[in-house]
């Protein structure tokens, strides 16, 4: 009698929620119900909502709803004939799952399969644009660093030898478009293998997560299937058992009230414990085909991932094959062209030094026919002058002619050399300066020289004078540096035994000084 009344007084206590309370992470979004005792629901959804049903019971003061967070908008809580409704408002493509804890129920959202597959799809744009990107910028360096390199080959092979400036500019090339191209596939191959690596993993991921939902789908509603049937075959055998007891005791005496009570005991006893016994092989059964089910879904979606990375890993060997070919066809390429370029520079450089030694030639020619009908005209007016004049007269217009001409002390006799021959030139040298610009000419023993101008061109001759080594004799082109000094051409008069320096002057009455210490000349231009 006793525990009679007890489950009477419970059956009638209402559940009361106290708070309704909605926190989201970046795993997902959790509901949490929390009531006076524990919740006894029914759900039902809808694409986009999710509908509790919380039987005996009502909401406490102040509840009513909670605002939305992550996946879910909002949460609203309203009466009904028999308890509280629970209405959660879900983002589209959202998945809720329902558990209880104690006397809290607890609605787990999490993103649904498509979300998840979006999610991965927009990650792996993400890796191949970071990818693309990066495989840009390290090929614009590279470009750039090539463009550089071959600038300062060109610079120079052209102050250098034709022939050993294209072959050193195309093999620079050739070394920088082989780098870039090895550069590039290996950040395709990288990009791909973490680009499938990725992939592989979002879709084990979404797999097992899919499987474990289901499985807990079906583990949960056959609960809740073995729940209800043993609760109704509890309340029937209950039923049955009452009305039998209250039939019998109307009929007979309070023995037989007794006897009917006891058999009422008896048969509610075993009605008990055959729905417990059935809820319990219920369970069971439940338990091992969510088991199986669990086992099969996570070998589907092994057997799924391991499909997916071998397809991966092949389209991805098959991406590094085709772009290691076209890179290096596009490297073949390059070096061709950059071939061809070099030539062309090569043949052009030779044209234009083959056009300025002509050039050069030419002037020299001139110069020396200009020079040679000078002396001609000034030895036929000497003469002139001679047989009219008288010797005096004469004299001293030798004396001014020759002052005029030299403008500095008539030179003395070169000493010889450290080696008893001619002097030796070591040295011919132009540099730019602040000032203007400097040519240093460098003796194995002091000079002895002299200078003459001619209209645009500076004759420096140095007397028993030789220069030893060819590369001294090659003309240096220095109009390129802006200042007043042209092309500067060394030439040797084996006859005189002396050195002729031929400085072309680019703009007229150009001041300059010279200077001579032991070791030879410096001549410094004036802008």
């Amino acid at each position: 009698m006793v525990f009679i009344a007890w489950s009477a007084s419970a059956a009638v206590q209402e559940n009361v929620l106290g708070a309704i309370r909605t926190r989201s992470t970046a795993d997902g979004t959790w509901v949490e119900l929390t009531g006076s005792l524990p919740p006894s629901f029914t759900t039902s959804s809808l694409p986009d909502k999710l509908v509790v049903d919380i039987a005996g019971s009502r909401l406490g003061p102040g509840v009513s709803e909670s605002p939305g967070k992550g996946l879910v908008r909002a949460v609203k809580g309203e009466a009904t004939g028999g308890g509280v409704r629970i209405v959660i408002d879900l983002e589209e493509d959202a998945e809720a799952t329902l558990s209880t804890r104690g006397n809290v129920l607890v609605v787990a959202v999490a993103p649904g399969v498509a979300r998840a597959a979006a999610e991965a799809k927009r990650r792996q744009a993400e890796a191949d644009r970071l990818a693309a990107e990066e495989g840009a910028r390290k090929q614009a360096e590279a470009t750039r660093h090539a463009e550089a390199e071959a600038t300062r080959m060109k610079a120079e092979a052209d102050r250098i030898a034709a022939a050993e400036s294209a072959r050193q500019q195309a093999e620079a090339d050739r070394l920088v478009a082989a780098e870039a191209a090895r550069q590039q596939a290996e950040v395709d191959r990288l990009a791909a293998a973490e680009a499938a690596r990725r992939q592989a993993e979002a879709d084990r991921l979404a797999a097992a997560e899919a499987a474990r939902r289901q499985a807990e789908a079906d583990r949960l509603a056959a609960a809740e299937a073995a729940r209800r049937q043993a609760e109704a075959d509890r309340l029937a055998a209950a039923e049955e058992a009452r009305q039998q007891a209250e039939a019998d005791r109307l009929a007979t005496a309070e023995a037989a009230r007794r006897q009917a009570e006891a058999d009422r005991l008896v048969a509610a006893e075993a009605a008990r414990r055959q729905a417990e016994g059935d809820r319990l092989a219920a369970a069971e059964a439940a338990r091992r085909q969510a088991e199986s089910d669990r086992a099969a879904a996570a070998e589907a979606a092994r057997r799924q991932a391991e499909s997916d990375r071998a397809a991966a890993a092949e389209a991805a060997r098959q991406q590094a094959e085709a772009d290691r070919r076209a890179a290096a066809e596009a490297a073949r390429r390059q070096a061709e062209a950059d071939r061809l370029a070099a030539a062309e520079a090569a043949r052009r450089q030779a044209e234009a030094d083959r056009l300025a030694a002509e050039e050069a030639a030419r002037r020299r020619a001139e110069a020396d026919r200009l020079a040679a009908a000078e002396v001609a005209h000034a030895q036929a007016e000497a003469v002139r002058v001679a047989a009219a004049e008288s010797p005096r007269r004469q004299a001293e217009d030798a004396r001014i002619a020759e002052v005029a001409l030299h403008a500095a002390p008539t030179p003395t006799p070169a000493p010889p050399s450290r080696h008893g021959g001619p002097a030796e030139i070591s040295h011919l040298a132009f540099r730019p300066t602040d000032e203007g610009a400097r040519i240093t000419i460098r003796h194995d023993s002091p000079p002895v020289w002299r200078v003459e101008e001619r209209k645009g061109l500076l004759l420096l001759t140095l007397e028993n004078s030789r220069i030893p080594r060819p590369n001294d004799r090659r003309p240096i082109d220095a109009s390129f540096f802006g200042t007043v000094v042209g092309l500067i051409r060394p030439v040797e008069d084996h006859a005189d035994h002396a050195v002729r320096v031929e400085i072309a002057l680019r703009k007229p009455n150009a001041r300059y000084e010279i200077t001579q210490d032991d070791e030879g000349l410096v001549l410094d231009f004036s802008r």
